[in-house]
């Protein structure tokens, strides 16, 4: 009876799977017989992991001495919220990536994980961009593209749904303004 009521409760969410899986499906009919659009999603895909922001963060910790502090503090902040939330959503929600959702669909990479939702790359994207919006104004608009083109190959690469690409730009937002009121 329990998951009788619980099926009723997420009937809503079917004709949304149903629209991220068309949508998935289009933007990948782009990739089909591109190779070169294919090694910059997944060079632009890999500029998204976690060691790119370490490495910033340290860099303007040692390198300006006007922000630095603030910025790589806001970073470690953001991220210790966003990692154990992101866990806990991936884990806990446990959505089915492509490549087992779709019959047919085999994804262009391997993921790290084998849940879909949210997108912890563009999770992570999202917070960095909201970071360099609070310390570094000027650069926001190309970091912002950089995040967004991030969250676009997860999609291209076939291993993220549009869905999880919303959910994880909103979610490294949120991390990131929450780190904001802390650190500052």
């Amino acid at each position: 009876r329990h998951h009788g009521g619980m099926k009723k409760t997420l009937q809503w969410l079917y004709p949304l799977q149903r629209l991220d899986t068309r949508l998935f499906l289009w933007l990948n009919r782009i990739m089909a017989d591109r190779r070169s659009l294919h090694y910059l999603a997944l060079s632009v895909s890999h500029s998204g992991s976690g060691i790119p922001y370490a490495i910033a963060g340290l860099l303007c910790l040692w390198l300006e001495p006007e922000h630095g502090s603030y910025f790589a503090a806001m970073l470690a902040c953001g991220y210790a919220i966003e990692r154990p939330l992101y866990w806990m959503l991936k884990n806990s929600i446990r959505r089915r990536r492509p490549g087992e959702a779709i019959d047919g669909w085999t994804m262009r990479i391997i993921p790290s994980d084998r849940f879909s939702f949210p997108s912890g790359h563009t999770s992570g994207a999202f917070l960095f961009a909201y970071a360099i919006s609070v310390y570094y104004p000027a650069l926001y608009p190309w970091v912002l593209l950089w995040a967004m083109a991030v969250g676009s190959s997860r999609v291209l690469l076939g291993v993220h749904f549009p869905g999880d690409i919303m959910a994880g730009s909103l979610m490294g937002t949120l991390c990131a303004w929450l780190a904001a009121l802390w650190v500052q």
